[in-house]
């Protein structure tokens, strides 16, 4: 039978849990706990245990040793007291315990005589952890003992278990953030590509229509040129570099249209199987290089890829006058073609020693209309990207200002349909 100061210790107990429980955060509520416990038991150790997923080991959430705090550790269950606390709900051991428990050798080490303990249950009756206290001397707990021990089992449950919902909260928190900010980038990206392609098609239309009408007065004009070029062929009149200088600006509104047209009239491609060295071999032999340009070519690949030979004529053509057009200004340019093959993929590196891109021009050189020339519709590139899409490839360019430019083309080596 408890007496009337085992009774006013336990409301005293049961008031500080209630005071610090609600004043501190969790972290301090155990070490302040097993402090008090092992004051209040005079004992040497207190400790609090979470149990680990699969319930066959257990980590220390705060350790009391004598006098500090120790360092927390893990531990296995087996063989141990705190084995017993969890299985068999079983919550004092006055003496011998080393004796009872000969593979627990933390126990020798540590000195251990008698232990105490109790388990922390959540509300669905699951286990959470542990708190102990243990001496070493044996302990002749009075009336007040077990009372208290359990009232600090169930403060602690409710603590740690609420601790866990909390992180759990926060967790489920964070991810709810992150499917709603993935789901916000999805939206917005397929939101820029239904008005990218609304825009495109419009585009589409009038190009189509623009450069049908503006054929049809440009093939008058030449023909027109063309007649008085002949009728004034002999009679030094002065106007010889001004007639070519017409004709020039005709190829050139000429060439700007078939540009144009390229865009409206990209086919799906007609895939064949060929040696991609060998045919790059062919497209090099083919390719007028400017004389001031040295071509170096490394054709590595020596594999079979799956392409549309037109289409990628296309794509090399327009990568190859645009880094022509970069190094137009040297006397001794450089090209260097390289292909080769990596795990997945087929590997094309076109470098060029011209006059490079700056990081804004960097960052719209794929985009329809956007030119830096003086010539040109700013068509070439978005047209590049397309089709090397086409073929499920990719293209990245690599580049600065006064240092150059290299384009490296990825295709894979099985094409998906």
């Amino acid at each position: 039978m408890m007496d009337t100061e085992d009774n006013k210790k336990i409301y005293d107990v049961m008031r500080s849990l209630a005071v610090s429980s609600s004043a501190l955060d969790f972290d301090e509520f155990l070490r302040i706990s097993v402090k008090n416990l092992a004051l209040l038991y005079d004992c040497k150790y207190a400790f609090v245990a979470e149990l680990l997923p699969g319930g066959k080991r257990a980590k220390t959430l705060t350790v009391w040793s004598g006098d500090h705090y120790a360092r927390n550790f893990e531990y296995d269950l087996k063989g141990t007291p705190c084995e017993d606390i969890l299985e068999l709900n079983k919550k004092l051991i006055a003496c011998d315990v080393c004796k009872l428990y000969p593979e627990d050798y933390l126990l020798a080490e540590m000195g251990v005589e008698s232990y105490f303990g109790a388990p922390l249950i959540a509300r669905d009756q699951s286990l959470l952890g542990l708190i102990s206290v243990m001496h070493t001397a044996p302990l002749q707990p009075d009336g007040w003992a077990e009372p208290i021990l359990s009232a600090y089992s169930v403060r602690l449950a409710v603590e740690q278990e609420s601790k866990r919902n909390e992180e759990k909260l926060l967790t489920y928190q964070n991810q709810l953030e992150t499917l709603v900010e993935e789901r916000t980038r999805q939206l917005e990206a397929a939101h820029k590509d239904l008005l990218q392609q609304e825009r495109l098609a419009t585009l589409g239309q009038l190009i189509a229509t623009v450069s049908h009408e503006l054929r049809n007065p440009l093939g008058t004009i030449r023909s027109s040129v063309y007649s008085i070029t002949e009728k004034l062929a002999d009679k030094n009149l002065g106007v010889d570099k001004a007639l070519a200088r017409i004709q020039r600006n005709i190829s050139r509104s000429d060439n700007i249209i078939s540009e144009l047209l390229d865009f409206t009239c990209i086919k799906e491609p007609d895939l064949k199987t060929q040696n991609f060295d060998s045919w790059m071999s062919k497209f090099l032999d083919e390719f007028q290089t400017p004389d001031n340009i040295t071509v170096k070519t490394n054709l590595q690949s020596k594999t079979e890829l799956e392409f549309d030979e037109h289409l990628l004529h296309r794509v090399m053509i327009n990568l190859f006058d645009n880094a022509c057009q970069a190094v137009a200004a040297e006397d001794n340019g450089l090209l260097t073609i390289n292909t080769d093959v990596s795990t997945e993929h087929l590997d094309i590196s076109i470098t060029d020693t011209g006059i490079g891109m700056d990081t804004e021009t960097m960052e719209h050189i794929f985009e329809p209309l956007y030119s830096t020339k003086n010539f040109g519709v700013g068509m070439g590139l978005f047209i590049v990207n397309k089709i090397i899409e086409q073929h499920h490839g990719s293209i990245e360019m690599n580049s600065k200002a006064n240092n150059g430019t290299e384009v490296i083309i990825h295709f894979p080596l099985q094409t998906r349909h």
